[in-house]
């Protein structure tokens, strides 16, 4: 009886082990149908399904960064937005989609969440980790006009001539006959 059991056991995990890969694709494929069909609240949970089944599976990574996406555009849920972020680089400290992570936390603290001290940590968490990045320069421009009004930054930018070569049109040359 004792070895039945035994047989049992190997087989229902082996056969778990075999499903869960399976289905972590099938569940990603349903996710992809489920935002088609803007079915958002299904996809949040299928998607955390995902990550908290199996947080080092293939489709970990991008189920949670999904998630990410999914709050800041279709649910427009920013403090959901950074929570998940903040989780994602948790989960995934070697991923190269970090630099963009980072940079978005600090751009819903100030362009959604009007919290321009969390702005400011968080842009220049991000310059400490990536200051070779090519999002670098827009976080010193973020950090720099923080709790600014957009129309304000690109008044200030026309009227700032100083720091610019003025423009000059060149005529058209034609190449002479020789």
């Amino acid at each position: 009886m004792k070895k039945l059991h035994y047989i049992f056991v190997v087989v229902f995990f082996s056969l778990t082990i075999v499903s869960c890969s399976i289905n972590d694709a099938e569940m990603f494929q349903q996710v992809q149908q489920m935002l088609s069909e803007k079915r958002y609240n299904e996809a949040v949970e299928t998607l955390k399904e995902i990550v908290d089944k199996k947080p080092n599976g293939e489709y970990a990574e991008k189920s949670q960064y999904a998630l990410i996406s999914l709050y800041q555009t279709e649910l427009q849920n920013p403090a959901l937005a950074i929570q998940e972020s903040r989780k994602y680089i948790q989960l995934f400290p070697e991923s190269g989609k970090n630099a963009s992570v980072y940079f978005m936390i600090g751009f819903i603290f100030n362009n959604e969440l009007k919290q321009t001290d969390s702005a400011r940590i968080a842009y220049e968490e991000f310059l400490l980790r990536f200051p070779n990045s090519e999002m670098a320069k827009s976080a010193e421009f973020e950090l720099k006009n923080l709790g600014k009004d957009v129309n304000d930054i690109f008044r200030s930018q026309l009227l700032d001539t100083t720091k610019k070569e003025p423009f000059v049109v060149q005529q058209k040359t034609e190449p002479t006959k020789e």
